[in-house]
Formats: C-alpha cells, sequence, structure tokens
C-alpha cells in the first residue's frame, strides 16, 4: 500500500471508499493490468494465483473467509447477474480488450512470450 499512499499525498486514492473516483487510479491500475498480461504470456504455467488464503474483511466477505479462485467478487457481475471471480477475469482474453502485442487470436504461444519480453524490456 505504499504506492496508493505514497501517491495518494494522503488524499482520495488511500481512501478505500474514495479511491475509484482519483483518475490516479485508474492509471495506476490499467498499468499493474497491463504488466500482469506481460507477465502472464511470459510465464503461462503461473499466469493466475491457484491457492487460498483466509481473507480480511471486505465488501461482502467476513474476516477470515476463505478466499479462492471461485469466490464472488461481490459487487460487481457479468450480464447474468453472476458475481465474477478471480478465476472469470484473470486473463485478458475473456475480458474483451488486448495491449500491445498481445494479439492473443492470431499469434502463437511462443511468439506472445516473445513480444511480451521484447516491450517489457523496452520499459
Amino acid at each position: 500500500n505504499d504506492v496508493h499512499y505514497s501517491a495518494a499525498c494522503r488524499g482520495d486514492f488511500f481512501e478505500a471508499t474514495l479511491s475509484g473516483f482519483e483518475p490516479l487510479f485508474m492509471l495506476h491500475h490499467t498499468h499493474v493490468d497491463r504488466l500482469w498480461a506481460y507477465w502472464q504470456f511470459i510465464n503461462p504455467s503461473q499466469a493466475s494465483f491457484s491457492g487460498n488464503y483466509r481473507g480480511q474483511s471486505r465488501f461482502s466477505t467476513p474476516a477470515g473467509t476463505m478466499i479462492n479462485q471461485n469466490s464472488p467478487l461481490q459487487p460487481f457481475f457479468d450480464r447474468n447477474r453472476k458475481y465474477y471471480t478471480p478465476r472469470s477475469v484473470s486473463s485478458i482474453k475473456g475480458m474483451g480488450y488486448t495491449y500491445e502485442g498481445l494479439e492473443y487470436w492470431r499469434k502463437s504461444a511462443a511468439q506472445l512470450r516473445q513480444d511480451s519480453v521484447q516491450i517489457i524490456n523496452s520499459l
């Protein structure tokens, strides 16, 4: 949370109830999402977290709730009103967007890995 605290200058970016309205929040999290997508194509065998843990108190889960790949990400749901889960949102392939070099519909896994490494190394 150091990034959230430092970037917020003790403001809205750090406060969970307000951070979604802070433009820096969107910039920060889309960049993290982009880096994560490249990492997934470089390391496909480790593309998502597969363990479980006891969570802290959150929006709809009490402290101590076991969190795993199938836990509901309340209050966010799809058009069928089924809650998204970490498993259902773990890849850009199922979410309808991509990033530069990640044209997964026309590239092999090897090409995606190579392009991802090249892009990351150019940052």
